[in-house]
């Protein structure tokens, strides 16, 4: 059976462990922020 509504799909996520699986990052906004400004000044080769 799939998720049919919000809720649903997100308890799915919740069962098979995609939220909440970085009990390490306090702020995903700030985390996010973090690696998209990593990814736009890092050196190419």
């Amino acid at each position: 059976m799939f998720p049919t509504t919000g809720v649903e799909l997100v308890t799915y996520w919740e069962s098979v462990g995609m939220i909440n699986s970085r009990p390490d990052i306090d702020d995903s906004q700030e985390h996010a922020r973090r690696l998209r400004d990593q990814a736009e000044h890092r050196e190419r080769a």
